[in-house]
This record gives C-alpha cells, sequence and structure tokens, in this order.
C-alpha cells in the first residue's frame, strides 16, 4: 500500500530469473560450479531494465536496487562493483555463499568513489537467520568499506539493522530500508 509519508510514489521493478546463481554471483562456485556472470545481469539491467523503464514510464533519476538472500549479495556487490548504477541499496539478509572471502578481497582492492559517498545503503538481516554468519559478514564488509573514507570523512550513509526475532529474510527489512533511505536522503 502507497504511502506518501514514508516514501513517494515509485515504480517497482521485479525480475524473475532462471538461473539465480549464474546470474548473482560473479565467478564459478560451490553454488555454481558451470560458472556464473553477474557481469550479464549488470548489463541487463543497466543496457535494457533501466533504459526501458525511463522510455516507457514517468521517471526521476533516483534508482534504489533492493534483492534477498543471494540477490542481497548481489545488490552489496553493485554497490562495490558498479555504485554508480543505483543511488540506494538494500541488501535484506545477503547471502555469502561461498564467496564470502573472495568478495572481502574485492571490497579491500576496491576505491571509495563518489558514486559510492552519495550512496546510501540499508543492509538487514534476521537474528534467528539459518546462515548464522550473515550479519557478521555485512558487518565486516561494512567495515572495510567505511574505513577507506573513515580518514576523510567521505563515507557513505549506511545503517546496519538486526531484527533479533526474525530468520532469514526478515519481513519488514524492505519497509524499514525504504522509509530508512528517504528519511536520509535530505540531509
Amino acid at each position: 500500500v502507497y504511502n506518501e509519508e514514508i516514501a513517494p510514489e515509485m515504480i517497482v521493478v521485479c525480475i524473475q530469473n532462471n538461473n539465480r546463481n549464474r546470474d548473482m554471483l560473479p565467478a564459478e562456485s560451490q553454488y555454481a560450479p558451470d560458472g556464473a556472470s553477474n557481469e550479464k545481469f549488470f548489463l541487463f539491467l543497466s543496457n535494457e531494465v533501466i533504459p526501458f523503464i525511463n522510455s516507457s514510464y514517468r521517471t526521476t533519476d533516483f534508482k534504489i536496487l533492493c534483492g534477498q538472500s543471494l540477490s542481497g549479495f548481489f545488490t552489496l556487490y553493485t554497490f562495490i562493483k558498479k555504485p554508480g548504477l543505483f543511488d540506494a541499496y538494500i541488501p535484506i539478509s545477503p547471502s555469502f555463499a561461498d564467496c564470502k572471502n573472495s568478495f572481502f578481497e574485492i571490497a579491500n582492492n576496491s576505491e571509495m568513489t563518489e558514486d559510492m559517498k552519495k550512496a546510501l545503503v540499508h543492509v538487514s538481516f534476521g537474528g534467528n537467520d539459518r546462515e548464522s554468519d550473515i550479519g557478521l559478514s555485512a558487518s565486516h564488509l561494512l567495515d572495510i568499506l567505511i574505513s577507506k573514507g573513515k580518514d576523510r570523512d567521505d563515507h557513505f550513509k549506511w545503517k546496519l539493522e538486526k531484527y533479533e526475532k526474525e530468520g532469514h529474510v526478515p519481513k519488514p527489512a524492505f519497509y524499514d530500508g525504504l522509509k530508512w533511505i528517504f528519511e536520509n536522503m535530505e540531509e
């Protein structure tokens, strides 16, 4: 239900894929033994989906990427690798699959870009999540990225929210993420 006190009117685009491991992960892994290439999914979003929406509907330039579980991983990965593609990110229970160490290496080797500094990032996870290290992994990733701008006071706006009594993909996370993003846009 649309509530203008929480967020402005918006278009929500949902994409169903037929091979989430291939589309969400950056490389071959235990979960994508035949290989993965989220680069193709980035290109699909940037070259097809976004231009189609912009040419077919009345839009603004502000875009939010939200994903849950493995697509939550893709959401965080997009923030690091293609930060200008979206303005805000809502990764919900980002499942790092077996890519956690390589993902942290990518974060460690990344630079704080102007697009990252402008971003709003609301990460959330459940306290009873079956993937018990999601919160720790997301927190560690944020620490890596924040440390890149710590001395220059040019880090991005972010929030890490834990829902104590929720499991994987907490129900209120999308709503709370949108609310937080629109509250923090004006600051």
